[in-house]
């Protein structure tokens, strides 16, 4: 093979190596175009998630409160019928029983109990 032969040779292997790489190139390109399309999605996807898990937060949040609510009414009234708990007879049943004291040092001691009962010799915090 003349040296002009070899020349051309490798000019054409040279000129197809160049073809499939930039080949190789544009496939990459749209390979990447369709991962970044995915990520956003993901990300959408991620964000709706997200937003999905805070409203069920809230709404089992809500559930816990009223079923606390429920289950604090119905023993309050049953305590207001009978009066009576553990045995003892109580002269005045509570609820939502707030007290507040300052204490020497300034600060402030809050405590709230949900059901208070009492009587000349006892007190019951439900």
């Amino acid at each position: 093979m003349s040296e002009k032969e070899r020349s051309k040779a490798s000019y054409e292997t040279v000129w197809a190596t160049i073809q499939e790489i930039s080949a190789m190139q544009k496939e990459t390109d749209r390979m990447q175009k369709e991962t970044d399309r995915m990520q956003k999605e993901t990300d959408r996807m991620q964000k709706e998630t997200d937003r999905m898990q805070k409203e069920n937060a809230k709404q089992i949040g809500g559930m816990s409160k009223s079923d606390g609510a429920f289950a604090e009414n119905l023993f309050l009234h049953s305590l207001e019928k009978s009066k009576t708990f553990a045995g003892v007879h109580f002269d005045t049943v509570s609820n939502h029983f707030k007290r507040l004291k300052k204490m020497p040092d300034g600060t402030r001691l809050e405590d709230q109990f949900d059901i208070v009962m009492l009587n000349d010799n006892s007190v019951a915090i439900i």
